[in-house]
């Protein structure tokens, strides 16, 4: 659970040779339908983690995480200091609910004060001014609107990356990256992940005209 996760943060950081946590599939931060529940024993582990542990490599699978829980990870110095995250099956995106949800549920201030696209646009630009080289975002709502935000992050911070030697490995599975047949998205960032070595979109629900309507894309760019 929730406290559980604080723990183990608080464990961790009195063993700097712990440099990997696994936490995936728990009811840390919510569960599913019900996002970002436990906001302050997520916001201590974080804390921790990030003044106190030594931990480069973080696996929060299905934890529950939405926008508010990104929030909070994108906020700490806890991203400048991973090399792997993965943040899958996570509604981290959030959705046309959320505004509403932000509303009825027990968020501070300063998280109602940013909506699901101005924390996602915040988490894009920290992750390309991050070390992180292996990125997993899959199932995790992405759609052609999400995948530009995040393309024009890389877009900017080029340089950067590469001299980070940073997102060589981006698993993006399991999202309608070409939702109602919209690839400009997915072309943006093929041409902006200079960096990227590896990249999976396997079940990302590509439709037999993808490749054409994509190529027709980029030759417009």
């Amino acid at each position: 659970g929730p406290w559980h996760v604080a723990l183990i943060a608080a464990w961790a950081s009195h063993h700097p040779q712990v440099t990997e946590i696994r936490v995936g599939h728990n009811s840390c931060i919510g569960q599913d339908g019900k996002s970002d529940q436990h906001l302050d024993p997520w916001c201590r582990t974080v804390k921790r983690l990030t003044t106190d542990a030594n931990i480069r490599s973080l696996d929060v699978c299905r934890v529950g995480m939405g926008p508010a829980g990104l929030l909070v990870l994108t906020q700490s110095g806890l991203l400048r200091q991973l090399t792997r995250l993965n943040l899958g099956s996570n509604p981290i995106i959030g959705d046309d609910k959320y505004e509403e949800k932000q509303r009825v549920t027990r968020v501070s201030e300063e998280k109602r004060h940013h909506g699901s696209a101005d924390v996602w646009a915040s988490f894009c630009e920290a992750i390309c001014r991050s070390n992180i080289v292996h990125l997993n975002l899959s199932n995790t709502g992405l759609l052609p609107h999400s995948l530009s935000t995040f393309s024009h992050s890389l877009h900017r911070n080029a340089e950067l990356i590469a001299s980070n030697g940073a997102l060589g490995t981006m698993v993006l599975r399991n999202n309608d990256l070409t939702a109602e047949g919209d690839v400009s998205g997915l072309a943006i960032f093929l041409v902006s992940a200079s960096s990227v070595d590896t990249l999976d979109i396997s079940e990302s629900r590509l439709g037999p005209g993808c490749a054409e309507a994509i190529s027709h894309e980029l030759s417009e760019m």
